[in-house]
C-alpha cells in the first residue's frame, strides 16, 4: 500500500530555507475499507467530518473520517465512479460522475438518495466539481480532452 510521509521541517537545497510540510506520517489513524474494487475518487466535506469515496465497483461510500466509521453506501451508478465532490458552501449535496455517462446529485444531509440524474454525454465523464459562490449551486464536468461543460444543481 502507499503511505505518504515526510518530515515536518526540511531544508531546501537552494540555501537552507526551512519550509513546513504537512504530509501525514505513519501510522495511519484509520484504514477505511469497504469497496469491493479500487478507489477512484475521494473528497472531504468542507465543514463536517464526512468523506466520500467513489470506486470501480460503481458505489460511493460515506465515512466519518474523524472516527473512521463507515456510514453508508450510495448506489445508482452502473459503472466506475470517476469523481465526487461536495457542495462548497457546506450544503447537503454531493455530485458524482461515472463511466456510465451519467452525473448524479445526491442529498447527503437528510435522506441519502439521488435527487437528480443527468444524462446526455457521448463520452466518459472524468471529473465533476461544484463551483463556489457567487455563482451558486453550479457544477462543471469534464469529459474528453479539451471539453468542459456547466450545469445547474437545482434539486
Amino acid at each position: 500500500g502507499g503511505t505518504a510521509s515526510a518530515p515536518l521541517d526540511s531544508t531546501t537545497a537552494s540555501g537552507g530555507i526551512r519550509e513546513r510540510r504537512m504530509l501525514p506520517r505513519p501510522p495511519a489513524q484509520h484504514s477505511l475499507q469497504s469497496h469491493s474494487s479500487g478507489i477512484t475518487a475521494l473528497v472531504l466535506h468542507p465543514i463536517y467530518t464526512l468523506a466520500a469515496s467513489g470506486s470501480e465497483d460503481g458505489t460511493i461510500k460515506l465515512w466519518d473520517h474523524e472516527s473512521g466509521d463507515y456510514l453508508r453506501t450510495l448506489r445508482g451508478h452502473t459503472n466506475v465512479v470517476t469523481s465526487v465532490d461536495f457542495c462548497p458552501k457546506g450544503g447537503g449535496y454531493l455530485v458524482s460522475c461515472s463511466t456510465d455517462l451519467s452525473i448524479k446529485i445526491w442529498d447527503v444531509k437528510d435522506n441519502f438518495v439521488c435527487v437528480r440524474t443527468l444524462r446526455g454525454h457521448d463520452h466518459t465523464i472524468s471529473c465533476v466539481r461544484f463551483v463556489p459562490p457567487p455563482l451558486g449551486a453550479v457544477f462543471l464536468e469534464g469529459g474528453k480532452i479539451g471539453s468542459v461543460e456547466g450545469g445547474g444543481a437545482e434539486a
